[in-house]
């Protein structure tokens, strides 16, 4: 048993290699291609409360990140961060939007 982990663990080190090297060449040709990393438009995410209300808990965002660059989502609680980002991740659906990704 201890054999098939070690093997097993081996595969997993060679995936997660396999696809850093893919995604850091794949970032490499699109920023070359002026392609932004991440881009956001307009992002909007509406809930349907009981009685046919609806909370909406984003509202028009934008958002543009480029290739090595970092940020930070940084906001109150309850402000729509964990929804924001859920909804890029398209987990949950948003309306109104434009999403696109290198």
């Amino acid at each position: 048993m201890a054999e098939d982990w070690t093997q097993w663990c081996a595969l997993m080190e060679d995936l997660a290699k396999s696809e850093i090297s893919t995604l850091a060449n794949r970032m490499t040709t699109d920023n070359a291609k002026g392609r932004p990393l991440v881009q956001v438009s307009g992002l909007k995410v509406e809930f349907e409360l009981k009685g046919g209300q609806k909370l909406i808990a984003v509202d028009g965002v934008d958002l543009h990140i480029e290739t090595r660059e970092v940020i930070g989502l940084v906001g109150e609680s309850g402000c729509g961060k964990t929804v924001f980002a859920l909804s890029m991740l398209r987990l949950i659906e948003s309306y109104s939007s434009t999403l696109s990704s290198a």
